[in-house]
């Protein structure tokens, strides 16, 4: 199994109230809904995090690759740099 991340997020009070009445009509705890709410949202964009991180590597003048793996370093984030998959 895949290791699990936890981050501290800030939603509005409308945000969470929202949050809370969809998780409950789920049957499911807010973290939860919440973590599968944003992994939805990323698996959906993952075309579009491509893309950027070709922009942004070629404005800099670097690979992917290296660009990647500096995000990565300055988030103290893991030493392997895996590809996005589509």
């Amino acid at each position: 199994m895949a290791k699990a991340y936890r981050i501290t997020i800030q939603l509005s009070e409308a945000e969470m109230r929202n949050l809370i009445f969809w998780a409950r009509w789920h049957g499911k705890p807010k973290a939860t809904y919440a973590g599968q709410i944003i992994s939805a949202r990323i698996e959906a964009n993952v075309p579009v995090i491509n893309g950027l991180l070709e922009d942004e590597a070629k404005a800099q003048g670097c690979t992917v690759d290296e660009l990647k793996q500096r995000w990565l370093s300055e988030e103290n984030f893991g030493q392997d740099v895996d590809e996005v998959e589509e």
